[in-house]
């Protein structure tokens, strides 16, 4: 891949921060992986790494995933720029079946808490095969 090899991890639960981040460290140790609180920092970080994905709890203070979503949509728009991959997580289904169609465009994936690590990595294997094979 000749994009950045970045992933960023937004999560507003300190325990789930701390479970994601062993969960990903080895399993994506040719990545640089960036964790952080909330979604306006994984915004922030968006728009200055060109991440490759960004794995986002919907529902969080300050801004959510959704709002990341598109605020980074339109980011990439303006400035030309791909768009991430966007793994979308919620503790909840109705979250996700709420997702709208953009939200949701292959190679876009959903996972509901709670999830094994097995489950986490077979959603990056697919996003990373889908980006591979764009």
């Amino acid at each position: 891949m000749k994009r950045n090899q970045h992933i960023i991890v937004a999560e507003d639960d300190r325990l789930v921060r701390t479970i994601y981040a062993r969960a990903l460290a080895e399993y994506l140790s040719d990545f640089d992986l960036h964790i952080v609180a909330d979604g306006q920092d994984a915004l922030n970080l968006g728009k200055l790494l060109d991440p490759l994905i960004i794995v986002t709890d919907i529902n969080m203070p300050i801004l959510g995933g959704l709002d990341l979503f598109r605020q980074l949509n339109d980011h990439c728009i303006a400035h030309d720029k791909s768009m991430p991959a966007f793994i979308f997580v919620s503790g909840v289904q109705v979250a996700i079946k709420g997702l709208d169609k953009d939200c949701l465009q292959w190679p876009n994936q959903t996972l509901v808490k709670p999830f094994k690590a097995i489950e986490l990595r077979r959603t990056f294997n697919a996003v990373l095969k889908a980006i591979e094979q764009a």
